[in-house]
């Protein structure tokens, strides 16, 4: 969760971050919000953290379904520890 400093009728600022697409350099750019993150293409997923020997959640971002497709294939075939989490569609 981001903690807002601003008022609801201050514009919304967009925030980068990089594509998780295995071997994509490309970045994807947000404003954060819950419509904003549905039109991108976008995925859940549990990954281990070894620090806190736990799981949470986390979402990531692609540029394109051609990068997200990459990533769960990576999944799907053991090579990225995460497990997706929910439907994978």
């Amino acid at each position: 969760m981001i903690e807002s400093h601003g008022t609801p009728h201050m514009e919304a600022k967009p925030v980068e971050f990089p594509c998780q697409g295995p071997g994509c350099s490309e970045s994807v750019i947000t404003y954060l919000t819950d419509e904003d993150v549905e039109a991108h293409e976008t995925i859940q997923v549990r990954r281990y953290t070894p620090e806190s020997d736990d799981e949470h959640v986390a979402r990531y971002l692609f540029c394109s379904s051609d990068c997200r497709a990459t990533f769960v294939n990576a999944v799907e075939s053991g090579e990225r520890e995460e497990t997706i989490y929910g439907d994978s569609e």
